[in-house]
């Protein structure tokens, strides 16, 4: 079966999925959900904030290097606008990981706004988290038993990149991907 990355993508917290799509969508299966951490380094090092943000890239660029292998497609959550300019780069840097993952590895990045997940998931665009993670709960069996190492205060990112998948599976790309 056709495998999918999702990806929530963010600097010090990345969430990841990977989905596995059938011919029959009841048969598609959630195959994993995680999220990549990555940490400021102690200021007592005194390292420099560009030097710090480049080792954090690399830290997240070789495990979506892992996490890629064997992939069809990338789905993520599209970029919001960040509150500030040191979001903003950290934001385009892990872009730029994503980008440069997909042109090696030879696949498309499919990408869903937030407003088109909540309605794609729950029907309604002021959906909040909880219910996102309520309905796919529901819909998929497999998620609460892959979740259940992950702290609780970070299930929002390995969730919003399973429903990035989700919302793009009525990409052209997906559709023809499934019939496969």
């Amino acid at each position: 079966m056709p495998k999918v990355l999702g990806l929530d993508p963010g600097f010090g917290k990345c969430g990841y999925s990977i989905f596995e799509v059938d011919k029959d969508p009841k048969e598609d299966t959630v195959v994993e959900l995680g999220v990549i951490k990555t940490s400021k380094s102690n200021k007592k090092r005194k390292i420099l904030a560009a030097d710090d943000n480049l080792d954090r890239a690399s830290e997240i660029a070789k495990k979506l290097w892992k996490l890629s292998h064997g992939v069809s497609a990338i789905c993520a959550e599209s970029m919001s606008f960040p509150r500030n300019s040191s979001t903003a780069a950290k934001m385009a840097m892990c872009w730029g990981i994503v980008a440069a993952i997909a042109v090696r590895r030879q696949v498309p990045v499919l990408q869903a706004t937030p407003q088109e997940i909540k309605k794609c998931i729950c029907s309604d665009k002021t959906a909040s988290k909880e219910a996102i993670q309520e309905k796919l709960n529901d819909t998929y069996k497999e998620c609460p038993g892959l979740v259940s190492k992950i702290a609780k205060g970070q299930l929002e990112h390995p969730y919003d990149s399973l429903a990035s998948i989700i919302t793009c599976l009525d990409s052209p790309y997906l559709k023809l991907l499934r019939n496969t």
